[in-house]
Parts: C-alpha cells; sequence; structure tokens
C-alpha cells in the first residue's frame, strides 16, 4: 500500500482513478492484486490521467515498483513517461508482461532487462529510445513477443536473439539497425511474424531463413538488401501470408513455388527479372499483388488484371 501511494505521489495519478483512503486492490483503477489482497500483480496506467500539476512535470518515476515483488504485468502504454529505464528493471523478479510502448521514454535499454527470465512479452515500440540492442536479450528464453519498432536503436541485430526459441513475434521495424540479418533466426520455429522493416539491413536474404517454417509474415521493405531471394523460402514457408520486400536492391528471377497460401506479395523497387512465374498463386486469396518498378517481361497473364495488382514499369509485351 505504501509503495502504492507513493507511486501514485511521483507519477501525479488523479485521485478520481486512485482515491486516498480506499482499498487499491478492489478500487484503484488499472491496479490488480493476488487473491488474498496481499500483493500487487498487475498495474495498467494506460487509461489513467495526471493532475494539472503532475502534467506539466512528467517523469519515468517509477522507483516505487521496486518494492512490488510479485509484481506480474506492467503497462504504460500511452502514459507518458520521459527519461531513462533504469537498471533496477531487470530486478522485478515476477514480471511476464511488461508494455512501455508510446510513453516518450529515451535512452538505451538497460542490459539487466535479460534478468526478466520469466518475461513472456515486451514491447518497447514507439518511444525515443536509442543505442543499441543489448545482446542479454537473447537470455529471455520465455519471450514470446519482442516489438522494439519505431525507437533510433542502431548497429547490428544481435545473433543472441536467435536464441529466444519461444518467440512468435519479432518486431524491429523502423530503427536505424544495420548489417546483415543473422543466420542464427534459423532457430527460431516458432515465429509466426518477422518485421525489419524501414532499416539499413543489408546483405541477402539467408536462407537459414527457410527454417522458421511458422512464418505468416515476412516484412523486409525498405531496406538495402541484395542478391537473390532464396527458393527454399517459397518451398518451406507454406503458411506464409504477407511477404513484404519492396524498396530493396534485390535481383534474379522471382518463383512463387509454395506460396499457396499468399495473400499479400510486396516486391516492387526491386531489380527482378525474367518472365512472370507466379502460377502458383490462388489468385482467389490475394489482396495485394505489388510487382511494379522491375525488370519483369513477356506476356502478361489476364488473371493478373485486377484492382488486388500493380503491375506498371516492368517490361511486359501487352
Amino acid at each position: 500500500a505504501a509503495a502504492l501511494l507513493s507511486l501514485r505521489s511521483q507519477l501525479g495519478i488523479r485521485s478520481r482513478y486512485w482515491p486516498r483512503k480506499t482499498d487499491p486492490c478492489s478500487i484503484w483503477t488499472g491496479v490488480s492484486c493476488t487473491f488474498d489482497g496481499r500483493h500487487v500483480s498487475s498495474i495498467n496506467l494506460t487509461t489513467l490521467r495526471r493532475t494539472v500539476k503532475g502534467s506539466m512535470t512528467p517523469a519515468f518515476a517509477l522507483d516505487p515498483l521496486q518494492n512490488l515483488t510479485r509484481l506480474i504485468s506492467f503497462s504504460s502504454s500511452g502514459f507518458a513517461l520521459p527519461g531513462h529505464i533504469p537498471d533496477w528493471f531487470g530486478s522485478l523478479p515476477a514480471l511476464q508482461h511488461l508494455d512501455l510502448s508510446t510513453s516518450s521514454i529515451s535512452g538505451p535499454i538497460p542490459s539487466s532487462l535479460g534478468n526478466l527470465v520469466d518475461i513472456t512479452f515486451l514491447d518497447v515500440s514507439h518511444n525515443n529510445l536509442s543505442g543499441s540492442i543489448p545482446p542479454a536479450l537473447g537470455n529471455l528464453v520465455k519471450l514470446e513477443i519482442l516489438s522494439m519498432a519505431g525507437n533510433g536503436f542502431e548497429g547490428l541485430i544481435p545473433p543472441d536473439l536467435g536464441s529466444l526459441s519461444s518467440l512468435r513475434s519479432l518486431d524491429l521495424g523502423f530503427n536505424a539497425l544495420s548489417g546483415p540479418i543473422p543466420t542464427s533466426f534459423r532457430q527460431l520455429k516458432s515465429l509466426v511474424s518477422l518485421a525489419l522493416s524501414g532499416n539499413s539491413i543489408n546483405g541477402s536474404i539467408p536462407i537459414e531463413l527457410s527454417n522458421c517454417v511458422s512464418l505468416e509474415n515476412l516484412l523486409l521493405d525498405r531496406n538495402t538488401l541484395t542478391g537473390r531471394l532464396p527458393v527454399s523460402l517459397g518451398t518451406s514457408l507454406g503458411k506464409l501470408s504477407i511477404l513484404s520486400l519492396y524498396s530493396n536492391n534485390l535481383t534474379g528471377k522471382f518463383n512463387t513455388t509454395g506460396f499457396k497460401q499468399a495473400q499479400q506479395i510486396l516486391i516492387a523497387n526491386n531489380s527482378f527479372y525474367g518472365t512472370l512465374q507466379f502460377m502458383n498463386l490462388n489468385m482467389s486469396l490475394i489482396k495485394a499483388l505489388d510487382i511494379s518498378s522491375n525488370f519483369f517481361e513477356g506476356s502478361l497473364p489476364d488473371s493478373f488484371i485486377s484492382t488486388a495488382t500493380t503491375l506498371d514499369n516492368n517490361c511486359f509485351t501487352n
């Protein structure tokens, strides 16, 4: 109770949400407790508002959380917490769900977050975070969702992330990351969605991604990738629904063998060439097919003329 009252004061939470002299476990908005009411298990700041005074001096003022040793879930999505994530955040022993998205946070990610060995959900997207992604995050073997999109992270993607064998969604899009896609990602066999869009990632698309047999969404657009698309991606990724590769420097022929579940194929603004080899597509499933601004040639099948297809700036004969 003392920790919650201190948190209320430091954040400047309005009394309509967290009224004094009431039971936080039953009255306070966004606060949940264990069955016996002795420990705080969850705090969600998302819908809360500050007092006028609190709004004038917002800060990452969460030190009282250190006393909530049974805290399982914390969310501040959309609640401004300008400042840096302190090292002690990695010493919350029971934490399983941490959502700090869209909270005006800046500075680096502390390596101590790699100590949250029970965490399954980590979202720090759409902040002003910077620096490199700590390799220590590779210790979070129970992690299922990792989103770090929309920040200023730079440097290489740590190969250590390939150790996250439980990972289902990895979103590192719209940062300043560079270097290759780690071949260690071949170990992410539970991965359903991989989003690396809007970075400066270079090199070729590694054939090792063919081992990610659960992939449904592969978003690599707006990078500087080169080379050919591995044929094995089509033959191995039978569940793939969205393939987004547009605005790279990819080349070679494009073969859709195996992409039978594809709903979106976006490969515009590359250097793919040759005759169309899209005969394996189920056009009844296609919602978007954009192959514009490449070097495809030959005749254009009538089945490709639809509102779902964008074909201009190629070398077709009809």
